[in-house]
Order: structure tokens, then sequence, then C-alpha cells
């Protein structure tokens, strides 16, 4: 769960009636004092709205609009005969018979008994009409190819998908080897999480992987990489087609990470902060021999509090300072960035990860921010009080991380830069692409061992990437690395797998970065 938003769903299960009074408390459902049957303004004023709106979606956007703030996103499987509650219209759940507590816990009672939906639903953190407005605005904006928020300060659209794929399946979505598929762009720094912790923990035989390429529309991501530009498993060209099976008519953004039920071409989630921790902890019967602990039990409580900063100042910062749309909205935003970037260098001057000394949860999601910042966010979002390159112990630590097998060899800075460059053309009209940085500095040498620390604490590094998932040599530093900055990431390794020639490369390349089917730059 995102750190700007917190759980507070429950699931209700039973026979019992609409007034037995098991409505959650209204602390733990929408923060109002009086949460009745019918009598709170909130509840009569979605009535109102729902009666109106044939679908969900709309309802909710509508209720953001008026400023009811709570419900961001609806998920649940077939429950009775009624079918998917995405699929109904709002006035069939909202009104007919008696709503035991508001929205939160939307029934239906039929002569037969009571058919409960399981309502899964975020209470923002931050104001709560201004903030859902400003994130329905900033919703349509971006469907309209417009980035920079016409509102001042940007808020991301934090409403997904949030069915879990469990081992237990509550959500309806059990753990099972070859069922789902994982899309994402390797462009995007949310999806990059994922992509890293399925090859640590090394579920690329269990989960498969489409990727789409660097670019979108409104409309959708697209399968243009792929031969006839259409996934091979999914046999879809875009990735919204995923979500309308799931959701017809789906407003939300078409996001990666996603995960697709390959059975029924159906998204389960693009719950992207979700996805990494239940891959580490509901997917551990499939992990590899030798797969690192990333959320390990006795840590979690300091990870979450770290992930918590770092995805509100700096992965999130980030695209707060690019897409702010007034001088205030940017500079408090550039400052809270650089102050929380400093917060981290004081932090990892004396430890070489973050949290303990083993790689974790919190690592990579710094990590796809920090290796993205020289190339994009310092000139394309103005996150320009210093380069990654002059924040030395940053820069030493990111160089770390790339320099680890799962994490450098899942880079394409050539998709990087083409997604940013091309798509935001409201900050960017031209799609020029930048010819730079120099990328080489991301094989030099770190130093950070003197530190200590188990990368992978008592498992082992993953074996190099699978056919068709490597990274093309062009799109990486290895384009331009001279002999002796591929000799020394091999040497500090010491790697059997990279010690293995590659027919793209010097023998002294680290295979661990290479593709051996290059692709020509574009």
């Amino acid at each position: 769960m995102d750190p700007h938003s917190r759980t507070v769903a429950r699931s209700y299960n039973g026979g019992v009636t609409c007034h037995a009074g098991t409505h959650p408390t209204p602390e733990t459902a929408w923060g109002f004092e009086d949460v009745g049957l019918g009598s709170n303004p909130v509840e009569q004023k979605g009535r109102e709205l729902a009666e109106s709106l044939p679908t969900v979606d709309r309802w909710v956007d509508r209720c953001a609009e008026h400023g009811l703030a709570g419900l961001e996103t609806w998920s649940g499987s077939e429950i009775g005969t009624f079918g998917p509650i995405e699929s109904l219209p709002a006035p069939t759940i909202v009104a007919g018979a008696t709503s035991c507590c508001g929205f939160t816990r939307p029934c239906h009672c039929t002569t037969t008994g009571l058919r409960l939906w399981v309502a899964r639903f975020r209470r923002l953190a931050a104001p709560a009409g201004e903030e859902m407005r400003n994130m329905t605005t900033m919703a349509r904006e971006v469907g309209n190819g417009r980035y920079v928020s016409s509102t001042g300060e940007f808020t991301r659209d934090q409403r997904y998908i949030t069915t879990r794929i469990t081992a237990d399946g509550g959500d309806g979505y059990r753990v099972e080897p070859g069922r789902y598929r994982l899309i994402v762009s390797r462009a995007c720094p949310w999806a990059s999480r994922v992509v890293i912790v399925r090859r640590l923990l090394g579920l690329e035989d269990v989960m498969s992987m489409g990727i789409a390429g660097p670019t979108h529309d409104a409309r959708s991501w697209t399968f243009d990489l792929d031969p006839g530009g259409r996934d091979p498993v999914l046999g879809i060209e875009r990735l919204q087609e995923a979500y309308f099976a799931r959701i017809p008519g789906y407003q939300r953004g078409i996001t990666v990470p996603a995960i697709v039920d390959v059975h029924t071409g159906q998204v389960v989630t693009n719950d992207f902060a979700q996805i990494t921790l239940d891959l580490s902890t509901q997917w551990v019967a499939h992990h590899r021999a030798g797969a690192p602990v990333l959320y390990p039990e006795d840590l979690r409580n300091e990870i979450d509090a770290v992930n918590e900063v770092v995805f509100a100042d700096v992965n999130n910062g980030v695209y707060r300072c690019g897409f702010a749309g007034t001088q205030e909205a940017y500079e408090a935003a550039y400052h809270r960035l650089f102050g929380r970037l400093d917060w981290l260098s004081a932090r990892l001057e004396r430890q070489r990860f973050l949290v303990g000394d083993i790689i974790t949860e919190a690592d990579i999601r710094l990590f796809t921010t920090l290796v993205r910042f020289d190339a994009v966010y310092h000139s394309h979002f103005k996150c320009s009080r210093q380069k990654l390159t002059e924040m030395p112990v940053l820069w030493a630590y990111a160089r770390d991380l790339f320099q680890t097998p799962g994490f450098g060899d899942t880079v394409d800075f050539q998709h990087i830069k083409r997604h940013y460059y091309e798509v935001h053309r409201d900050i960017n009209p031209t799609g020029i692409v930048p010819a730079g940085p120099d990328l080489t500095g991301w094989l030099t040498r770190h130093g950070r061992e003197s530190l200590g620390g188990r990368p992978f604490g008592d498992g082992t590094p993953p074996p190099p990437p699978p056919e068709g998932e490597q990274v093309a040599v062009q799109h990486t530093p290895l384009a331009r690395a001279d002999g002796a900055a591929a000799a020394h990431l091999s040497t500090v390794h010491r790697l059997p797998h990279q010690s293995a020639t590659s027919p793209s490369v010097a023998p002294s390349s680290p295979r661990h970065l290479v593709s051996r089917e290059a692709v020509p730059v574009i």
C-alpha cells in the first residue's frame, strides 16, 4: 500500500441482516463522526449522485468532485449471482436496499438472503476535498495528453485496482504458476521495481513477463516491441484491452505494472506498491533456491517507514517538481526533494544499504528513481540543484546497486529517455530525446564494500536474465564502456556466470548486463 493512503477495508461475511450493526466504526470508515443508515450528509449526497450516473467509475469521480473523500477503489470477486462489483451500475449498489453504513459496506438484499459485497477502499491522509478534486482533475488532464497540473501542485491519482494474488486466494486469485502475466515497461520506475523483485526472487518461470514499448498515447501502453504489435501470450495490441476486459469502460489510468490473468485476459491488479510485497510474501513457495529475503519480518516496520518518506519526497517528489503548474508548487517540491536526498545521503554515509545490512524492498524503491535521475529528472523535471553524479554518497550507493546482478541488468536507458521526452509533450514540445548523459560512470568502482553488508544476506545472486528478457547492450553503459570498466565489474562480483564470453561484447564484459540478441538503437 502506498504511504499516502492506508487500507481501511474489511471483508464481511455471514448471514447478518442489513441492520445488524456490523459496519466498521466511523474512525475506520470515512473519518466522519456520523455514519448512519441514510442519515449523514455524505451518504445522502452520494445517493443523489448515484441516481443519475451509470457506472461506479463515474460515481467515484463525481463523489471526488464534491469532496466526498474515502472511496478510491472498488475491487471484488464474484459473490452470489450478481457478478463483479466493478460492472454493476452505481444505483444498484447504493440504492434499492438499505445500505448498512453509507458507502463503507454497500449491500444488496434479496428475498433469498443477504448478498454482501467485499469493498476495499482507501482514505487519503491529506485534506480530503481538495486532494480528491485535484486528483480527479489530474486524471482527466493526463487522459488528454497533459501532465503539468493546472491546479498548481501535482497530485498523483492513486486509485488502483487493489485485488491481491495471495497464497490463500482471499481475493479470488490464488498464487498459481503460469496463470498470470506481468506487464511492464522498462521506462517506468514503478514497473521497474517489480521487474527487479521478480528477477531477484527467481520468479521468471512462474510468472511470465510482457514488455510494452517505451511510449504510449492517451489510450494506453502498446506492445510495439513484439512481432505484429501484439503481446505473444495475451494476443492484445494495447494494455487497455486487459483493463476493459476486467472493468468495461475503465476510466482511470491504464498503468504499468499490471498483472493479467492469462486465462481470462483480465487485469487482476495494478497496485504497484502491493505487488512487490506480495511477490516477496505470498509467492514464497516458488522463490528460487538462494532467493534473498527482501521484506524480512524483523525489519518491516523500519522498511515501511523509510518507504513512506522516500515515496512522498523522492519517488513521487520528482514528479511533483516536473508536473508542478506554478512556481510556488515547483519550489516547494524542489526543496522537499533535495532535503530528503540530503537525509538519505547522511543515512547512507555509514551504512551500505537503507535498512539493515542487506538489500531490501527499500533499496529497490529508491534505486529506480536514482537510476533515472541524471538521464531524465535533473533536466526534464527541473530537479537541478545537483546531478546524482554530484552527490557522492548517493552516486556510490546507486552504482553499488546497479552493479549488483538483478538491478543494472534490468535498466534500459534508451527506453527511459524516450518515454519521458517523447510522451510529456507539454514539457518537451519538440519530442527531442537528449543524446546524453555519458553512462560509463555507472561501471566505475563505488568503494562501498568497505561499509560491510551482505547484499543477498544468506542468499545468492540471481543467474543471468532468461532469453528474451535481456536489455539490448546498446541501451546500457556497456555500449561505450572501455575494457577496463567492464573488467572491473566482473572482478568486483567474481561471479562464475560473469566470466563467460558473450558474442555481443568483449570477453571481459559482465554478462549479466548484456543481451545476446541486441537490437538497433532507436
